[in-house]
C-alpha cells in the first residue's frame, strides 16, 4: 500500500499546485484567499478542499438573463440549483469581498457591492473552472500510474507472504 500512499500523495501536490496555477493564470481572484484555501488530506483515499465559493467560481452559476454559460460542460462539478435566476446571492458576501478588494472611486462599498450582486443575479457567473482543468488534465496521467502502483503493491504483499 505504501506505493498507492505515496503516488496519491503526489496526485494531491499536483492537482493543487495546478489549481493554484490556474487561479492566477486564469485571473480567477485577486486577494490570494481562495489560492491559500486549497488543499487535500489523505484518509481512506482523497478529499480536496477549498472555500465554499471556489466550487461556485469553478462550476459557475446562472442568471436571470443568462440560460447556457459557456464551458459549463467542462466542470467536474455540476452547477447547484437554479443559480441565480430567482434570488440575488447574498449582498453581505460581496460587500465583504469589495472591501477586500483595492477598489477606488466615488461609490460606497454598498454601492459597489449593490452593482456587482445586481449583474451577477443578471448575467451569472461564468465557469472559471481553474479545479477543474487541473483535474481533467492530471486525472488520465495518474489514472494509468494508479494501476502500476496498484500491481506493484500487490507484488510487495505476495513477496512478504
Amino acid at each position: 500500500m505504501d506505493n498507492i500512499i505515496k503516488h496519491t500523495e503526489k496526485f494531491g501536490k499536483d492537482l493543487v499546485k495546478l489549481a493554484r496555477k490556474n487561479i492566477i493564470q486564469y485571473k480567477i481572484e485577486t486577494t490570494g484567499k481562495l489560492r491559500k484555501s486549497l488543499g487535500y488530506k489523505l484518509d481512506n483515499g482523497i478529499d480536496f478542499f477549498m472555500n465554499d465559493y471556489g466550487v461556485l467560481r469553478d462550476a459557475g452559476q446562472l442568471g436571470k438573463k443568462r440560460k447556457i454559460l459557456k464551458g459549463w460542460n467542462k466542470s467536474i462539478f455540476i452547477p447547484r440549483g437554479k443559480g441565480f435566476t430567482d434570488k440575488k446571492p447574498p449582498f453581505d458576501a460581496i460587500r465583504k469581498w469589495v472591501q477586500d478588494k483595492p477598489i477606488r472611486g466615488g461609490a460606497s462599498t454598498n454601492q459597489i457591492a449593490g452593482a456587482i450582486q445586481y449583474k451577477i443575479w443578471q448575467r451569472g457567473i461564468t465557469p472559471g473552472l481553474f479545479f477543474s482543468d487541473a483535474w481533467n488534465k492530471l486525472w488520465p496521467i495518474y489514472l494509468d500510474k494508479f494501476e502500476t502502483e496498484v500491481g506493484k503493491d500487490i507484488e510487495e504483499k505476495l513477496e512478504d507472504k
